[in-house]
Parts: C-alpha cells; structure tokens; sequence
C-alpha cells in the first residue's frame, strides 16, 4: 500500500450557509490531497567494493540499482496511472566513488591527506501521473534529468585537529532534485516577460572553503 499526493487547481464553492473560505476544503485554488492509491514495490540491489591498494592509497565504488513502480492501475476519472509507473523522485540507479590518500607528517605529530569523491544520480520524475507539458496543464509532470557531483579536499590531521582546504561542486553542476508540487508551472510572472515559472529543488553552486576542526577532551 502507498500513499498518493495530488492537488486539484480547481476552486470548489463553499456552502452559502458557511464561511467564504474553508483551508483545504473549498473557496480556494490548488486543494490537496492525500489517498490511498493502491499497491506498490520497491526492489534493489546495493554493492559497495573498499579496496586498501596500499597503507596510503583506499579506494572505493558503490552502486544502487532500484525497481520502483505501481501494482496496481488507478483510473479515478481525470486521474488515471496505469500499472507499472514509476514512483516520483526515486532514481533506477545511483552509485558513487572516491579515492582517499594519505601520508604521515613527523613535525606536526600527524598526517595529510587528500580525497577525491564523484557521486551520480540517474533521471526521476517529479510525480506519478503522466501529465505533458503544455499550456493549459496546471499541474505536469517533469523530468529531473541524471546528474554527477564530485568534492576534493586537502588537509593535514593532528590528534586533535583537523585543518582543509576543500571544493565542492567541483563542475559547478546544477542538479534538479525535483520541482515544486503545487502552483509553480501554472503561474505567470508578467514582470519577466515569462508565460509560465517552474520552480526547482536544486544543489549549492560549487564552493571553495576553508575548515578547521578542533577537539577537546576524550
């Protein structure tokens, strides 16, 4: 069993006998609701390999492949998902990889290091109904298109201490996790001269940093 969010952009009437405006219920654009939406799976395999090339030099790559999808067809007027959709926002594959190298330094009682990370995410859908894109659509549905993210960072450890330089970000990628549920396509913004807006849940920019670690005590 699963659990389905949907909004509905038309505005229902509220009764004359009651208030103008009730949250959720009527008097408003844009109600959402929550539903039981029939049956789903999730299968996957994860594998991970850390590989110890030599005392300075660890390696390692991990995978995720997953099967997300309905069991069920819902046909609900408007509303239909045939049997087999794939679940919004899971990924099919995933998968990351790093290499970390360090060496002892004798003057300051510690070692440095540097490390070298790469992590990928394939493309998902921002929700389970098949809906285009067009004009008249208020609520469609997108695609969050794959993206790869990578990190280095250099540093010296002590004891008690850590001090590195790092960036992030390292191809200043600009990942769609996912877009905004509600409004969002439908709005216009005359302002900008743009017939529709599409907000987007998306990564930091590439950063470049300093960071220091202190530790007190056991």
């Amino acid at each position: 069993d699963f659990q389905l969010e949907l909004t509905d952009p038309s505005t229902a009437p509220c009764p004359d006998d009651g208030p103008d405006v009730i949250a959720g219920v009527c008097g408003q654009p844009f109600q959402v609701a929550v539903a039981n939406a029939g049956d789903a799976h999730i299968l996957g395999v994860t594998g991970e390999l850390d590989w110890a090339i030599s005392s300075d030099l660890i390696v390692g790559i991990n995978a995720e492949w997953l099967e997300a999808e309905t069991d069920t067809e819902i046909d609900e007027g408007t509303l239909f998902i045939p049997k087999g959709s794939d679940l919004p926002v899971t990924p099919e594959w995933t998968g990351a990889a790093w290499a970390t190298y360090s060496y002892p330094v004798e003057r300051i009682s510690g070692s440095a290091y540097a490390r070298l990370q790469w992590s990928y995410s394939s493309s998902t859908l921002s929700n389970i109904e098949p809906s285009p894109l067009v004009d008249d659509n208020p609520y469609p549905q997108f695609k969050n298109e794959s993206y790869n993210i990578g990190d280095l960072y250099l540093g010296l450890q002590g004891e008690t201490w850590d001090v590195s330089l790092f960036v992030t970000n390292l191809t200043d990628e600009r990942a769609t996790y996912n877009h905004l549920r509600q409004g969002g396509w439908s709005q216009y913004n005359f302002s900008e001269g743009r017939d529709h807006i599409a907000p987007i849940y998306t990564n930091r920019p590439r950063e470049f940093g300093l960071r220091v670690i202190k530790r007190w005590g056991d």
